[in-house]
């Protein structure tokens, strides 16, 4: 469920573009060193909303992965938050790679972040018992093959709600639904594969066919975005980043949606840093 939140670049002012690609450069420099390749544009995003679009002054930094150029980060404190809540949750995921399918390259990932791991939910305990908690109550209702989607996705939605804020909060609600559309949108684009390994997609225990599950899926999916579009107009944010947010939350993910449901050529307008 990673790299679902992310803007189509192309699509974005040089002013917004700037914004968040400092976001993602100073979350990319406030992880740990061997946590890194795991840096993602969800938290990315998650890190704008937080911290209102106000980066706290960037400062111009060596790209790791391209030292000749520098470029501008975001300095804002809600970054190490972020970094750690993007690495607790690789971490997790990794180890739910594991006991789905096994396989070196994902233990020796285990091992890699690991120690940063451990750091992170040292550094943020809150985010890392509540990323434990409904990873736990997701694996739970995998095992028991849960057929009911509703049920499987506000696992995710919670977590993603408690990570942004209190319960009954506009960032709760906001991220809470965000949640819960990537689950579903997880579920829908895994259709096929999780078919044929055999894996658990809730999507295939609740509906007879792909085509009913898409039916089902057009109104929860639509829903989802609604809300969102109503919790943002809600959130106090600079106009800048608000830019961005309004491409993300209404562009990208709408374009998203309508590939995975109506299999429309969107997928070349998400544009990457």
């Amino acid at each position: 469920m990673f790299g679902y939140v992310k803007p189509i670049m192309e699509r974005l002012s040089e002013e917004e573009k700037n914004l968040f690609s400092s976001y993602y450069c100073g979350l990319c420099r406030a992880m740990g060193r061997k946590s890194r390749f795991t840096l993602s544009y969800d938290c990315a995003f998650l890190a704008l909303i937080l911290s209102k679009g106000e980066d706290g002054g960037s400062c111009a930094i060596r790209c790791k992965g391209n030292p000749f150029r520098k470029k501008q980060a975001a300095q804002t404190p809600v970054l190490s938050y972020c970094a750690d809540v993007g690495t607790i949750l690789s971490y997790h995921k990794v180890l739910d790679d594991i006991a789905d399918e096994g396989g070196l390259r994902k233990r020796a990932a285990k091992w890699i972040l690991k120690s940063d791991y451990k750091k992170a939910a040292k550094r943020s305990p809150k985010a890392a018992a509540c990323i434990q908690k409904y990873t736990a109550e997701l694996n739970r209702l995998e095992k028991e093959r849960c057929p009911v989607s509703d049920m499987a996705a506000d696992t995710t939605a919670k977590m993603m709600g408690e990570l942004a804020g209190e319960e009954g909060s506009v960032l709760y609600r906001l991220f809470y639904h965000i949640g819960r559309w990537l689950y579903l949108m997880d579920a829908m684009e895994d259709y096929e594969a999780d078919a044929e390994r055999g894996g658990y997609n809730v999507l295939r225990l609740e509906w007879n066919s792909k085509e009913e599950a898409i039916g089902a899926m057009e109104f929860a999916l639509w829903h989802a975005l609604s809300v969102v579009e109503g919790c943002l107009q809600a959130i106090e944010l600079t106009k800048t980043a608000r830019g961005v947010a309004e491409n993300v939350l209404y562009k990208a993910m709408s374009a998203r949606t309508h590939l995975t449901l109506y299999g429309q050529e969107e997928r070349k307008e998400v544009g990457s840093l």
